[in-house]
């Protein structure tokens, strides 16, 4: 009786969405949305806002890789103007009893051992929820409607904090703090939406534009006795190049769509392994550790993401005016580490479609 009483909700809730014509105009409608397919067994799809292509949610742990990789950079300022849901903020380890989790107290900047952080008056929970801030003692209410209307249907990592994940509703505009991926994964479905298979299929899927074929161009390099491997599309040209003060070889495949590399629609993506000893004593020009130096001039970037995937984790930037993309991700090996950069500059290809470039080049790799 259970399964029948959420399919026949699910089915309720697809009668909304009857079959039409324009499917650009779909995507957009369901753009932010999750999508659940009631035609099947419940799948479920994230419209994602950067491009208006559907992706597939998958088991927990895969949702919460995908969600993460989708997410947007934001300044827990901008942060704060979103409304709170109540979902997923308690349930869990509690020492001050506010209502709040242990592990959302750091999103919040809040602490674990008083109710009442700024001392008001009033407990954390209790000031979040009515919009206000729990860090600071004067009344000054922070949320703005418009400004979460204007970002329904994303979702937002904290780049000045910890990378805390939250999803904006379409409905209600709240925020809902995406914790573990089981947890993560229930709220996604709890928002979901049923939907038809005809309607469904007129949404782009993601991801299957590029796959890696066996025709790919294979490389084998072996530095600092670590041997690795990796592919690039069979179009690209290959050749090398030099970083970390010419003291670490790369190995470079570049794509230029039309015109002059970095100028006109041209992907570049560099692959190298880089011993610790390297990475830890080479400076830059001010004076700065290159290789922090390097990841930093991503994560100050505006729409910064973090980005997790093939053991590989590191951030990239994004924009959607050119596009652009600037990308930087490491996967530790012995006492080094592969790392693979990646720029693009050009109009053809949206940002999700470099990106979506970058992680078959990514899940590539291998070592031996």
């Amino acid at each position: 009786m259970k399964k029948f009483t959420f399919f026949s909700v699910l089915m309720m809730l697809a009668i909304v969405f009857a079959p039409v014509a324009n499917a650009a105009s779909l995507a957009q409608t369901l753009s932010g949305k999750i999508l659940l397919q009631v035609e099947e067994h419940g799948e479920a799809w994230y419209v994602y806002p950067g491009d208006f292509h559907r992706y597939y949610l998958g088991r927990p742990a895969d949702a919460f890789d995908l969600m993460r990789n989708l997410g947007y950079g934001i300044t827990n300022r901008d942060l704060q103007k979103i409304p709170v849901a109540a979902s997923n903020m308690a349930g869990g380890i509690d020492h001050d009893g506010d209502g709040l989790k242990l592990e959302v107290e750091a999103a919040f900047g809040t602490s674990d051992l008083l109710a009442d952080t700024d001392g008001d008056g009033y407990n954390d929970y209790e000031e979040i929820f009515f919009g206000y801030s729990p860090t600071d003692p004067r009344r000054v209410r922070l949320t703005n409607e418009a400004f979460a209307r204007q970002h329904a249907g994303k979702i937002f990592l904290q780049v000045e904090a910890h990378g805390e994940a939250w999803y904006v509703d379409t409905i209600a505009y709240n925020r809902h703090y995406l914790g573990r991926p089981a947890d993560a994964f229930e709220i996604m479905r709890s928002l979901g939406l049923g939907i038809t298979n005809a309607n469904l299929a007129q949404i782009p899927i993601a991801n299957s534009s590029i796959p890696v074929e066996a025709n790919w161009q294979s490389f084998s390099r072996t530095a600092s006795g670590i041997n690795y491997q990796f592919e690039c599309p069979p179009d690209w040209s290959v050749n090398y190049a030099t970083d970390y003060g010419e003291n670490v070889t790369l190995t470079q495949c570049k794509k230029i769509y039309a015109g002059t590399q970095y100028i006109d629609d041209g992907i570049a993506v560099s692959v190298g392994y880089v011993p610790d000893s390297i990475a830890a004593s080479y400076e830059n020009m001010a004076g700065e550790n290159y290789s922090y130096a390097m990841l930093q001039s991503i994560l100050m970037q505006p729409y910064v993401s973090q980005y997790s995937s093939n053991v590989f984790s590191g951030a990239y930037s994004s924009s959607t005016v050119n596009p652009t993309l600037r990308f930087l991700a490491r996967r530790t090996v012995g006492s080094g580490y592969i790392e693979i950069q990646a720029t693009s500059y050009g109009t053809s290809h949206t940002v999700n479609q470099y990106l979506e470039i970058v992680n078959k080049i990514v899940a590539s790799v291998t070592t031996n």
